[in-house]
């Protein structure tokens, strides 16, 4: 992880169906629109930041706020290589939770204003830890029904993890299938809350597991 970076107020966006960023997560992408090109070039000689702006519905429209979903996280261009045709491969790492509001196209591309959006801990640490046991154990059962929830790399952080916030982030990443139930997670900052939503969605995922095999 990068040190611990200054956000700008305004970020560029890249608009993407069914895809989502979460602080600490790692995301694989290929660059071939000419205005998200564009967009990597500035972003490599600045501060290497985008966001991923998760699409609603089937189709971008002309207005971003009617079609992007608000909650979103800072990624921080870790790697990238150029292809000869002039494409782009690179890995966003996950930076921190942010709400995109003020959505400009005066670009080729979308910008948004960055707005920080910081974990609360609103339950005593007893909550939170028991809250955090149940879902790495929860995690831990998915992979044990099906190894291909998730790599040996995830495992290992699964197991040995101890911050909350890290951990409920990496099992939300990894092990929650649908981008409406991803959102619910990246727009929550009460940390009790969103583990234990995430605890009932791995629950709900759990038994349609042994429903399927029964």
């Amino acid at each position: 992880m990068p040190e611990r970076l200054s956000i700008p107020q305004r970020l560029p966006i890249m608009i993407l169906s069914g895809c989502n960023l979460f602080p600490h997560g790692l995301l694989p992408l290929h660059l071939f629109e000419p205005r998200y090109r564009m967009m990597l070039e500035e972003a490599l000689q600045g501060d290497r930041m985008f966001c991923i702006g998760t699409l609603q519905g089937s189709e971008e429209t002309f207005e971003p706020a009617d079609c992007v979903h608000t909650a979103s996280t800072v990624g921080f261009i870790r790697a990238c290589v150029a292809q000869p045709d002039g494409c782009s491969n690179l890995l966003l790492q996950g930076l921190y939770r942010v709400r995109l509001s003020d959505f400009k196209t005066d670009r080729p591309y979308v910008t948004a204003a960055i707005t920080p959006v910081k974990t609360t801990m609103d339950d005593d640490p007893e909550k939170i830890s028991e809250l955090t046991e149940d879902v790495r154990a929860q995690a831990m059962e998915l992979i044990a029904i099906d190894e291909k929830d998730a790599s040996s790399q995830i495992q290992e952080q699964v197991c040995r993890l101890e911050d909350p916030e890290m951990l409920g982030d990496l099992i939300g990443y990894h092990f929650v299938d649908t981008p409406e139930e991803r959102h619910v997670l990246l727009e929550t900052a009460c940390l009790s809350a969103r583990l234990t939503h995430l605890r009932k969605y791995l629950d709900q995922r759990l038994t349609r597991k042994f429903e399927d095999s029964s």
